[in-house]
């Protein structure tokens, strides 16, 4: 908590649970804050539950599918992860008003960490359709673009795209 002084306003944290993921395959820790309230209602819930922090499930599938990049789009935020040399580099979330802060975003990454858009593996979940324009364009800027679908199986048809249903095998990965 030391580190972040000065640069997040603690304070908001008071009224939180703090949790800590360790990555069971790379030396890194993540230290984020739910609501008490969040954790009141889990546990009223009777249902057991293990909290991970988006990150941490984010990593455990780059290294599971072996991709240099993976993005989820939820509404107008975009979540991106970054490895570069199955070692990780960069996690964080970008709010996004409009197609082109999403090309910005996901290109602006991809250039700081030298990972070239048409050969990197570069998979993207979320609120991602292939007959929008947010695909459309993204695919032209980035070759290499693979919709989770195209990775993540499952053994009956789905009503919903498969990649919506990719928030419950994030939380698969963390158990």
């Amino acid at each position: 908590e030391q580190y972040f002084e000065g640069i997040y306003d603690l304070r908001k944290c008071r009224r939180s649970a703090r949790e800590l993921d360790i990555n069971r395959l790379q030396d890194i820790n993540t230290l984020h804050y739910i609501p008490n309230e969040v954790i009141e209602a889990l546990k009223a819930s009777n249902i057991p539950f293990r909290l991970a922090h988006l990150s941490t499930a984010m990593l455990n599938y780059a290294e599971a599918f072996d991709a240099d990049v993976v993005c989820i789009i939820k509404r107008n935020k975009l979540h991106i992860l970054a490895r570069n040399e199955e070692q990780f580099c960069f996690y964080n979330s970008f709010y996004c008003v409009d197609i082109n802060d999403f090309l910005y975003f996901s290109l602006m990454v991809l250039q700081q960490f030298g990972l070239d858009q048409s050969h990197s593996r570069i998979h993207f979940a979320g609120d991602i359709d292939r007959s929008a324009k947010l695909y459309i364009q993204l695919r032209y800027h980035i070759p290499a673009l693979r919709v989770i679908d195209d990775v993540f199986k499952t053994h009956k048809p789905t009503i919903q795209p498969r990649q919506v249903y990719f928030e419950l095998f994030l939380s698969r990965t963390c158990v």
